[in-house]
């Protein structure tokens, strides 16, 4: 079984409560949505061929590391991703899986944590969220809201109010609203969220 891979490389973690660690990204080619916001349109092109062992020995070439993340484009489209989350686990790496939350999370390894966007309505993508996705979170899993504007924040607190997740919820801030401005709601309004900055790019990595 092949999939389409973009790209694997090593760098700084930049989000969720991993940031800081080094680690190992395994890039999936395609994506579902179109994101108005999207950083990485690059991996809705043509990607690489490669079967999971060879992506095995790819990220045993840049390892150790803190984890590996399965992220995209939106890695969960192709037919072979359990499977190579499956296997990855198995190798004994720690697994981190970046989604948009648009497609079904359920029978995936336990063993891989998730990382799970809620579309926000400046998005361009808002209402793909699966809302069953929720029953598939557990306590060491995050919910990820790109801010982009004060709507996008209101409905971030209005879902985290109305759903309660029981997993750590990242807010995000991007253009045009600034980093400042998003901490001083949430201080205002004592949202229980986690501020989400893209630690690669203050540090100037990708």
């Amino acid at each position: 079984m092949k999939l389409e891979v973009t790209e694997i490389f090593r760098s700084i973690e930049g989000e969720t409560k991993t940031a800081g660690f080094p680690a190992v990204f395994v890039r999936l080619t395609g994506c579902n949505l179109n994101c108005r916001y999207c950083d990485s349109r690059y991996a809705l092109a043509k990607g690489a061929q490669m079967n999971i062992t060879e992506i095995r020995l790819a990220v045993e070439k840049l390892s150790p590391v803190h984890h590996v993340t399965l992220t995209g484009g939106e890695p969960l489209l192709q037919k072979g991703a359990a499977k190579l989350i499956d296997s990855l686990c198995d190798w004994g790496y720690n697994i981190q899986i970046e989604t948009n939350g648009s497609l079904p999370l359920k029978g995936l390894n336990k063993a891989a944590r998730l990382i799970v966007d809620v579309k926000t309505p400046s998005s361009g993508a808002g209402g793909s969220f699966l809302m069953e996705n929720l029953d598939c979170l557990r306590t060491d899993d995050e919910l990820k809201f790109v801010v982009c504007s004060e709507s996008d924040y209101l409905f971030a607190c209005e879902f985290i109010a109305s759903h309660k997740p029981e997993a750590t919820v990242n807010l995000s801030p991007a253009a045009p609203l600034g980093r400042k401005k998003l901490s001083e709601w949430m201080l205002r309004d004592k949202v229980n969220a986690r501020l989400n900055l893209q630690l690669h790019k203050i540090i100037g990595m990708r």
